[in-house]
């Protein structure tokens, strides 16, 4: 019994010392110029997601949140910090440190930066990503320095480690070349233009609707997509109702042939019904004949 309890009080040892070794590779660094908070190099990590609307390369920063390098469908690169915690608004500065990195070294200044506050904390266009790129890729540490949270008086330092950067880093750019070339908004919704008397639509218009295609394919939350198709004054009533059914159904049959599924696509057509332009001269015609697109999804919760 003495020899199973001796035993039992040295594995308790261990684990406590194993647990406390782990929080304290975690554990924010106290100085003199405030909180710092950044992953141990032996346990850094990056991690990389994609698809075709998004691609991001992240790495865990402990007791704060999520540093984010991401590129969305149509936009350009940016970097965000995602924190647990609500950040003051304030200004921020960007430096780049010698790696091992040491607790109060300054490092060398690369820009300063205003801070939104809240849960994103840090939200960096381009221009600023890149020059944090640049330090990750040198093998440096870059420094995000002066945030501050609510109930916080210590200045809070934001450290990433860049063990294993470059080979993430090169998929997350190999994946960046897939993206979708546009952004949902600029697909979503269309007016589609056709010549007097024709139900055909234009190369320009097939392109867009790839690309409408394209979005609906990687999307789950996609309620309906609705066609409209409108018709200019120039024939009678019904030849009128006619053509702009032609038109509808033209766009409809057109989606469900690049895989968009049948269920969705909602047509409608009212012929001369509801003109956006009065006048029977050509420039009010031109406006009339049109198809019009939009996308339905589910509404974002708050």
């Amino acid at each position: 019994r003495v020899l199973g309890s001796r035993a039992t009080r040295v594995a308790a040892r261990l684990v406590s010392a194993r647990l406390m070794a782990g929080l304290l590779a975690c554990a924010p660094v106290a100085g003199a110029l405030g909180m710092d908070f950044g992953i141990a190099p032996d346990r850094a990590e990056w991690k990389l997601r994609q698809s075709r609307l998004e691609c991001r390369l992240s790495q865990p920063v402990p007791l704060v949140g999520e540093a984010v390098f991401r590129q969305e469908a149509g936009e350009s690169a940016r970097f965000e910090l995602i924190s647990g915690q609500k950040f003051l608004p304030g200004e921020a500065v960007l430096r780049a440190a010698e790696q091992p990195w040491r607790e109060g070294e300054p490092g060398r200044v690369l820009g300063s930066f205003p801070v939104a506050g809240g849960h994103q904390a840090v939200l960096l266009a381009e221009p600023m990503a890149e020059r944090l790129l640049d330090v990750l890729l040198e093998g440096l540490v870059p420094v995000i320095d002066g945030l501050a949270s609510r109930g916080g008086a210590a200045a809070r330092r934001v450290r990433l480690v860049p063990e294993d950067f470059r080979g993430d880093y090169a998929d997350y750019r190999r994946f960046k070349r897939k993206l979708l070339s546009k952004t949902f908004s600029q697909v979503s919704r269309m007016r589609i233009g056709y010549r007097a008397g024709s139900a055909e639509f234009d190369d320009a218009t097939r392109t867009r609707l790839d690309q409408l295609a394209d979005h609906l394919a990687q999307l789950d939350d996609v309620t309906a997509v609705r066609i409209a198709g409108h018709s200019d004054a120039r024939l009678g009533r019904n030849e009128s109702m006619e053509l702009s059914k032609q038109r509808a159904q033209g766009v409809v049959d057109y989606l469900a042939s690049r895989g968009v599924r049948p269920e969705l696509l909602k047509m409608e057509f009212h012929g001369t019904f509801e003109p956006v332009a009065r006048g029977r001269h050509e420039a009010a015609r031109a406006q009339n004949r049109r198809g019009m697109l939009q996308v339905e999804r589910v509404p974002a919760r708050r």
